[in-house]
């Protein structure tokens, strides 16, 4: 059996855990997302650890969307590996 066989079975075993971790982030995106909004804006005193606000903010601007970027930047040039020979990639000027 392959790894990516006994992956997918660990995968079918825990489904309950799994969608359960998905739906907590879920949740927890959108509190972070609609809390905030509805919160007043932060004093010049607030810091991450005493307002949700500039917690979200971090979050969302200084964890997340940096991986956001990456993530892109890479699946496109994974992308660019697979699927156009290496000449076509140099000719356009991306090597």
């Amino acid at each position: 059996m392959s790894w990516l066989q006994r992956l997918g079975d660990g995968m079918r075993r825990h489904a309950r855990l799994i969608r359960a971790v998905q739906w907590a982030v879920v949740l927890i995106y959108a509190v972070l997302l609609v809390l905030p909004a509805l919160l007043p804006l932060p004093d010049s005193q607030a810091r991450l650890v005493n307002n949700l606000t500039l917690l979200a903010q971090f979050i969302f601007w200084g964890l997340w969307w940096p991986f956001v970027l990456l993530s892109m930047v890479m699946s496109n040039c994974r992308a660019s590996w697979t699927l156009l020979p290496t000449s076509a990639c140099r000719s356009s000027g991306r090597w």
